[in-house]
């Protein structure tokens, strides 16, 4: 049911059934069937109890004939989202008499259980329930002879009894024992604490009403009602069932944990067992979403595991590595031997390359920094770590006493400054280092003011001014720096000013000859193209400006000029609308606009003219009302003359469209076209158009009633009478057409009816002490003796019978005459048979025939229904 939302946003959620009701005989049902019943019959009285107490009831009392099963899905910060299959255990079952130690039905029911959930009553703060106390007790002694160690939570339902809470605005806490209402609650609940421990025992306060009335129930006893229904004030519901999950989770981290702590570290070998655990921290974490102290936890864990992992693996592999460690030291030695005699060999050729050099150099001094341990047969065997370091020094000593000589016997300055750097990347830290050093900065200055004067001889034997101009800038680009930089610098700038003097006069030149304001704007974009920073950039862009409004003069008078000379709407329309494309942010694009919209405006009255018309002649009224009176703006003079034609107009086409209507039988279209007078908008509402309209409803409803009764009188049966009696709008003929269906009815069902003979007329026959007999479908009707025959003579009535039957029933009518006297005894005297309908006995004449007469007997039948008149309509 509608609850209020739990102030620590805890949710919990009731999930459908999704298994099938069991089909068969229960003793063949398999246990998953006898789960799937309850689960249905479960939903089913959870169904009658949100019922009953939807209508203000309370819901009577659990059933003991089974557990109630129910599966919810709880969620919280916390924990996450979980589910709980809830089974309800009937209280009254608890009876510690019942369950000796060979009794095991409440220890089966317990078995497998994650936690226990104990419910007892808070009690009635104006009344003493003996009982109460008493099954508490009860409950108490059965609870402690039943081993159970997972968490339970004793629930102390019925709580607003003690404090109601109207407001459920926060979480409701775990209660201390001394806060629980009575000495047996604290009893229970100090032997609940003993048999799990305090951690895994909690009490809570709920309530599943919340705040509630006392009033008096059909029987007349008074009971707790919840005071509020959609949503129930209830609070405290979910706490404990949040708690247990947590409870739980924290359990199952314990052990894990235990698990863990139970491994051997110095065991030499892994463990599948201990493998699986890593899995199963996994999915321990993932209880702990949003609790880092948890998370932790689990991580101190997993890491304990690791370490085991790792101690047991170092200590295996210890083992198997000391088994191969000579074939190991042996191979190292072989492969040290060769290397080291490939060294040898490159550092003993006097035309070894440098880099086959280094090489040597750099594995000597690898092997001379490698710990023993990895190399202990090598140094025995191969090399030992001193020698090695000897002849890396030695190597070393060689190669700069060849790089030292190269430098002395350098042929030239280059040369020799080429041997300098050679020698400082080679020897970073050479013995000669800083004598290299000196040699390479005394060469590169003699050799700087080589060039120096190399590069600026060439610009003082320069013979034209271009030649001078590339002499010094050369100067600058090779010579950093130089002792004539500012010299050089100075012809640079002379030259190039001068030259840059020309080069604008050239390029102003066009700009000043320029005699059209296009002329003016192309050689003055060229100027800037080519000089956008020169002497004239400004005046340039003035001068564009400038040319460029009187361009866009022209253009304005050369577009407008078309529209000022139209006298046409339509030519001026169309010149508007060739200048606002050409002059979209033109000084005339105000008039253009308005001549747009006037035109605009005529074609779109024309078009609201035309459509109006078309709902008006179509005889769409509603349509045409509405439509002018949406129409903008409501003052327009056009508007006020049309609206004046449709008031004084409309009716006399409503008056035709009906006629026509009336003609065509379309009852409800004229219904609605005259209904729809009443939406029309208030400005066309008019009583006296409005009596108007009522009248012709009246004539539709006269037209209507008329046809309808028209219709029955032709078909005069029960159909056409319902349509009548449900259809007419006015029903005036309702009298004669409910005489006329109560006679029809009557007419078809069976009826109380009167078979009378009414007489027999005689043919040619005379005898004397007749008995005639009446037969309906081999039934004896009617029989009377002793009539006597006398030739074309007649009897009067002969009898009569009652009989009930429908008047459209086939019957079998038979009349026999036989003869009694002296001479002939049972002589026929004529006799027949017919199969007709009841109806037709009414007058209905039966020929009798004899040897060489035909007697005739005639039939009445009393009892048929008077048909009513019909009138006309009126």
């Amino acid at each position: 049911m509608q609850r209020r939302a739990h102030p620590a946003a805890y949710t919990s959620a009731l999930l459908p059934v999704d298994v099938p009701p069991p089909m068969g005989h229960k003793k063949n049902w398999t246990d998953a069937q006898k789960d799937a019943y309850i689960l249905h019959q479960s939903s089913e009285r959870l169904s009658q109890v949100k019922k009953q107490l939807e209508q203000g009831t309370v819901p009577m009392g659990t059933e003991l004939s089974y557990d109630f099963i129910f599966d919810y899905e709880f969620s919280s910060e916390k924990t996450g989202n979980f589910q709980a299959r809830i089974i309800d255990y009937g209280g009254e079952l608890v009876n510690p008499e019942g369950y000796a130690p060979e009794k095991i039905e409440l220890r089966e029911k317990l078995a497998g259980m994650d936690g226990l959930f104990v419910l007892a009553p808070a009690p009635h703060p104006t009344k003493k329930d003996k009982a109460i106390s008493e099954f508490l007790n009860l409950l108490q002694n059965t609870l402690t002879r039943i081993a159970f160690e997972q968490p339970i939570v004793l629930l102390i339902n019925k709580w607003d009894r003690i404090a109601p809470l109207p407001e459920y605005t926060l979480s409701q806490q775990a209660l201390k024992a001394d806060e629980l209402p009575t000495t047996e609650h604290r009893d229970l609940y100090n032997a609940l604490i003993n048999k799990v421990g305090e951690k895994n025992c909690k009490a809570f306060p709920l309530s599943a009403f919340g705040e509630y009335e006392r009033r008096s129930t059909a029987e007349g006893k008074e009971t707790e009602f919840p005071k509020h229904v959609n949503p129930l004030a209830s609070f405290g519901l979910l706490e404990g069932f949040i708690w247990l999950t947590e409870r739980l989770d924290i359990i199952s981290l314990e052990n894990y944990e235990q698990q863990i702590a139970a491994y051997k570290k110095w065991i030499p070998y892994p463990s599948t067992s201990l493998s699986a655990h890593i899995h199963q921290s996994k999915e321990i974490s993932q209880l702990f979403p949003k609790q880092p102290e948890m998370s932790k936890r689990v991580l101190r864990a997993r890491q304990q595991y690791s370490s085991i992992w790792r101690y047991r693996l170092i200590f295996l592999l210890s083992i198997l590595v000391s088994l191969p460690l000579i074939g190991v030291g042996t191979q190292q030695a072989y492969q040290d031997n060769q290397n080291y005699n490939e060294v040898h060999s490159t550092l003993n050729n006097p035309k070894a390359q440098i880099d086959h050099v280094k090489k040597a150099e750099q594995w000597l001094e690898n092997y001379y920094y490698t710990k023993p341990i990895s190399h202990p047969l090598s140094w025995i065997f191969v090399v030992t770590n001193k020698t090695a370091k000897l002849e890396l020094e030695q190597s070393r000593s060689q190669r700069e006493q060849r790089l030292w000589q190269v430098i002395q016997n350098a042929p030239s300055l280059e040369n020799r400054l080429q041997a300098g750097k050679n020698y400082l990347r080679a020897l970073p830290n050479g013995k000669r280092l800083a004598q290299v050093k000196t040699i390479v900065l005394k060469d590169e200055d003699t050799l700087r003011q080589q060039r120096e004067v190399q590069w600026w001889q060439q610009v003082e034997q320069a013979q034209t001014e271009i030649a001078k101009l590339e002499a010094a800038r050369q100067y600058l680009e090779n010579i950093y720096d130089g002792i004539h930089k500012a010299e050089a610098e100075s012809i640079v700038a002379e030259i190039e000013n001068k030259w840059r003097t020309l080069e604008e006069q050239r390029l102003w030149q066009p700009v000043l000859e320029a005699n059209s304001p296009r002329l003016q704007i192309e050689t003055a974009q060229s100027y800037l193209q080519e000089k956008p920073d020169g002497q004239h950039a400004a005046q340039a862009q003035m001068l564009i400006i400038q040319a460029k409004a009187i361009l866009r003069e022209e253009k304005e008078q050369r577009w407008w000029q078309p529209v000022e000379q139209a006298t046409a709407l339509l030519v001026k329309v169309e010149k508007a609308h060739a200048y606002l494309e050409a002059m979209p942010n033109g000084q005339h694009v105000a008039q253009a606009n308005i001549i747009l919209v006037e035109h605009e405006t005529e074609k779109d009255w024309t078009r609201f003219e035309n459509d109006y018309y078309d709902w008006l002649t179509n005889g769409y009224f509603l349509k045409a009302a509405q439509y002018l009176s949406q129409r903008q703006p409501k003052d327009a003079p056009k508007l006020q003359a049309l609206k004046q034609q449709f008031r004084e107009n409309f009716l006399k086409r409503v008056e035709a469209k009906i006629k026509s209507l009336l003609d065509r039988k379309k009852w409800n279209e004229a219904y609605q076209t005259i209904d729809n007078y009443n939406y029309f908008p208030n400005e066309f509402q008019q009583k006296e158009k409005a009596e108007q309209m009522r009248a012709l409803r009246i004539r539709v409803q006269e037209a209507e009633d008329r046809f309808l009764y028209s219709q029955f009188i032709r078909a005069r049966d029960i159909e056409s009478a319902d349509n009548y009696l449900t259809l007419a709008p006015l029903k005036t003929m309702q009298r004669q057409v409910k005489d006329y269906k109560n006679y029809l009815i009557k007419m078809q069902n069976p009826l109380g009816l009167t078979l009378i003979l009414s007489r027999i007329e005689w043919g040619d026959f005379n005898e004397s002490d007749n008995t005639i007999t009446v037969f309906m479908d081999g039934k004896k009707m009617i029989e009377q003796a002793g009539i006597d025959a006398e030739a074309n003579n007649q009897t009067g009535e002969i009898g009569r019978r009652y009989f009930t039957d429908k008047l459209n029933t086939l019957v079998t009518i038979q009349v026999k005459i036989v003869e009694n006297n002296w001479l002939s005894n049972d002589q026929d005297s004529g006799q027949s048979r017919k199969t007709v309908k009841v109806a037709k006995l009414n007058g209905y004449t039966l020929d009798l025939y004899g040897e060489d007469f035909i007697n005739k007997a005639v039939f009445q039948l009393e009892g048929i229904p008077q048909k009513p008149h019909l009138s006309s309509w009126k």
